[in-house]
């Protein structure tokens, strides 16, 4: 017996499991996983999800949000682990175990089940979808390198760059202009705290297989579970109401086509792969089945090489969510060389209540360098935004606009600043000013950190990427 003076004090406690879905799963005993299901463990409870009747083809699960009622210490500390175990449903009744994951740390997931929150952390609904089906698409320029040929005097998107950077004597008369910048972001995007790291809709937990009899087994990761918790006391009383339920109002869970844009802008601090001390670097970028090798324009003998590229793919979310860059070392003789790799999980940019897809821009423009590139008008993505967040429609006057009890007033927006022919209507600059406010992700450049499959916790250079990611 643990006397009461150690013993914690226990309470009844709400767990809500957001179950997004299952992603890259192993074969187990050489058989592929095509049915899992998902059981969620904690303080002698449990909970099991319905089975995903085809990973292949949908791998999210049909149910997201289960429940589960357990008596948990008042202080977080003292709180048991959850489990997560995936059950492979097999011919002939066999369910074997396929990954586990013990979450260790339950203070994270904590919440207030009556604070609202003033950020708007709710995803739409089903019937609002991220993307209108039935819009027509804005026109977007032809692909093209980042580097054309033209003077030098010509505003290019390197002036852009440049001047975002700091380098003025690169830019010409760029600033002068009053155009946009970009935001430089000196690390992964999803590493920025600001963004609560891309995981405020669901996070991603990696799976493994423990140990096992068989010793030629391989103990990495085996998969990945995508989901979240949400756990809250519940009343001593079960006559009194219980709070409200936390995960509502969720995406849509089916797959979703995208068109994927990357720029690979440059990379410095290369590791040397030649005997002269430098390397032959060149870009291929895969995502799914698909993959981009850019070979035949490797840059020779340089450790900071200058991209300026532009590569265009489709894909498919969640099937196709990681989005592998990956730089080769070219030589003529032998096998090219792999310098090291990024990956980038495009499903959590894209489930992200901060529109980690293409960024916000300073301003709305319908031409120039800084053309509009989103596949919606800023009017539209706050209409979006507003019910997605359950706040009042914005209000449009001739020259303001009212929205979440601030008013936003062009004159006041614009007041100093130069003059720039692109601009378009009044409304949409409006509406641009208003997401402006909320926190979103703005239109940038960041850096990620390569790093080899020989040695995975050691950089091996960091290479400047600017992403977009646009659903179609």
């Amino acid at each position: 017996m643990v006397p009461q003076g150690i013993k914690p004090v226990l309470q009844r406690t709400a767990i809500e499991i957001l179950a997004w879905g299952l992603r890259n799963l192993k074969s187990y005993q050489l058989a592929s996983v095509t049915s899992p299901s998902l059981i969620v463990e904690c303080g002698g409870q449990l909970v099991q999800s319905c089975v995903i009747k085809n990973v292949k083809k949908n791998p999210n699960f049909d149910v997201s949000v289960l429940f589960m009622e357990v008596r948990l210490p008042q202080e977080s500390l003292y709180s048991p682990p959850i489990i997560i175990k995936i059950i492979d449903n097999r011919p002939f009744g066999r369910r074997p175990v396929v990954g586990q994951c013990t979450i260790r740390s339950l203070e994270d997931f904590y919440c207030n089940p009556y604070e609202e929150e003033t950020s708007g952390a709710q995803e739409p609904s089903d019937d609002v979808s991220l993307t209108p089906r039935d819009d027509v698409l804005i026109d977007i320029d032809d692909k093209e390198p980042l580097i054309p040929a033209q003077e030098e005097e010509f505003i290019d998107w390197w002036s852009k760059f440049y001047a975002s950077t700091g380098e003025r004597e690169k830019c010409g008369c760029y600033l002068e202009k009053g155009f946009d910048t970009l935001k430089v972001y000196e690390t992964e995007l999803e590493n920025v705290e600001d963004f609560e790291h891309l995981s405020d809709f669901c996070h991603t937990f990696k799976l493994y297989r423990g140990r096992s009899q068989d010793l030629s087994d391989d103990p990495s990761v085996v998969g990945e579970f995508k989901g979240s918790f949400k756990i809250y006391p519940l009343p001593d009383d079960p006559r009194v109401p219980v709070p409200p339920r936390q995960f509502h109002q969720l995406p849509a869970r089916g797959p979703q086509e995208c068109l994927l844009r990357v720029y690979i802008i440059r990379a410095f601090g290369l590791q040397p792969k030649d005997a002269n001390g430098k390397c032959d670097p060149y870009v291929k970028i895969s995502v799914g089945k698909k993959s981009i090798n850019d070979q035949e324009n490797y840059i020779a003998c340089t450790l900071e090489p200058v991209f300026g590229k532009l590569f265009e793919l489709s894909c498919t979310l969640p099937l196709e969510k990681d989005l592998k860059i990956t730089l080769y070392d070219y030589d003529l003789l032998s096998k090219d060389e792999k310098i090291g790799e990024t990956v980038i999980d495009l499903e959590n940019r894209f489930l992200s209540k901060y529109g980690a897809r293409c960024g916000l821009p300073q301003t709305y423009c319908v031409s120039g360098p800084n053309q509009w590139r989103d596949q919606l008008r800023p009017s539209q993505l706050l209409h979006l935004f507003s019910l997605q967040h359950n706040y009042k429609a914005p209000v449009y006057k001739s020259d303001r606009l009212i929205f979440r009890d601030q008013e936003y007033i062009l004159s006041e927006l614009e007041d100093g600043k130069a003059l720039n022919p692109h601009l378009g209507p009044v409304e949409e600059r409006l509406a641009l000013a208003a997401l402006r406010k909320q926190g979103l992700v703005p239109e940038h450049v960041e850096t990620r950190a390569l790093y080899s499959p020989l040695q995975p916790d050691i950089e091996q250079e960091s290479p400047d990427v600017k992403r977009n990611l646009r659903a179609i």
